[in-house]
């Protein structure tokens, strides 16, 4: 279950789960030249908006290229984040989503022309965050090449919370 709150109330739905991925033409055996892949990790602090999101221009700025654009949806909010230090509650489930979505990107995005072998993360906000958080994981290595990030990073301050354990009621 991962509820993504957008903008509107239109956007919220337990069935959220979803990839989306927007080519100009599927491959053919006449056209067998793949396509670079830009995958889009949306903003929203880790609490709302989607990969869905209708405020995003995406798809209606970059499919004049010759791309494979792939935007989605991961948990958020205490379903993709809470952590109580058990097996029960892990944390960091949207991260894991994230990853998901990277080997299934390099195992499957041939069959849309995009090029696994030249994957690009792109994200602001929560999204590059997201994506710092992946260029040092061990769990992401290999799954993509390039990283577009702007205004966010693992490092800032509201990414991520000191004492977590030690601050929250027993």
């Amino acid at each position: 279950m991962c509820p993504q709150p957008g903008l509107n109330n239109e956007d919220v739905s337990e069935d959220c789960l979803r990839v989306n991925i927007y080519t100009r033409e599927l491959p053919s055996k006449i056209t067998q030249m793949l396509k670079p892949v830009i995958v889009f990790i949306h903003p929203g602090g880790f609490y709302s908006l989607s990969g869905q999101s209708k405020n995003f221009a995406g798809r209606q700025y970059l499919m004049d290229r010759n791309i494979v654009l792939v935007t989605f949806n991961y948990r958020l909010g205490s379903l993709g984040f809470l952590s109580t230090g058990t097996k029960e509650a892990p944390g960091n489930l949207g991260l894991k989503d994230q990853v998901l979505l990277m080997r299934w990107l390099k195992l499957h995005i041939s069959r849309f022309g995009g090029d696994s072998s030249s994957i690009t993360l792109l994200g602001y906000g929560a999204g590059a965050i997201s994506i710092t958080l992946h260029m040092v994981s061990p769990m992401s290595r290999n799954l993509f090449h390039k990283a577009i990030v702007m205004s966010g990073s693992a490092t800032g301050q509201w990414s991520y919370q000191k004492n977590v354990f030690g601050s929250t009621p027993k």
